[in-house]
């Protein structure tokens, strides 16, 4: 699973660092089109924004499926925790709720930069939005049976803790 997770996030990079290859083009074939008055190029660059904005909805549609996948291991861990009395594998799910959460705040940021690009983004956005959102509660679901399960094994109260503490 970490493997997998490891390539999807190398995936994630390096087609962001296509996308802002693609960007930093545009903008220099922007420049010298106005530079020029250039009315061609400046069309092909504008022509050359759907690509970039489709690579931007893939990066954003593949971080939603990392959070679902994190999510995944989240919820059969904690189980598993649960069925074992596993309080160690109960605080690694614990670990691991904070990067859902922080993939979920950075595709809530991607997909609102993306909204407010065009009118016609939003209904997609907002869906994709959605979606992080639910799998990032269902990991704090699975975040809340781990917290109980140090609880039951240990006794000891980690809910309201600092990370440092669990």
């Amino acid at each position: 699973m970490q493997r997998h997770f490891d390539r999807d996030i190398e995936d994630i990079k390096d087609l962001l660092l296509r996308m802002g290859a693609m960007v930093e083009d545009s903008i220099a074939q922007s420049i010298r089109a106005l530079l020029e008055r250039d009315t061609i190029l400046a069309e092909e660059v504008i022509a050359h924004d759907d690509e970039i904005d489709r690579m931007e909805v893939e990066i954003d549609q593949r971080t939603i499926e990392l959070i679902a996948e994190i999510t995944q291991k989240m919820v059969r861990e904690a189980l598993d925790s649960f069925v074992r009395g596993d309080a160690g594998l109960a605080r690694s799910v614990i670990r691991q709720d904070d990067i859902a959460d922080a993939l979920t705040e950075d595709s809530f940021r991607a997909l609102l930069t993306y909204m407010l690009e065009n009118p016609r983004n939003i209904s997609p956005a907002i869906r994709l939005t959605f979606i992080g959102k639910y799998f990032e509660r269902m990991a704090d679901g699975a975040t809340n049976i781990c917290e109980m399960v140090v609880y039951l094994v240990e006794g000891k109260m980690i809910k309201h803790a600092t990370p440092e503490g669990r």
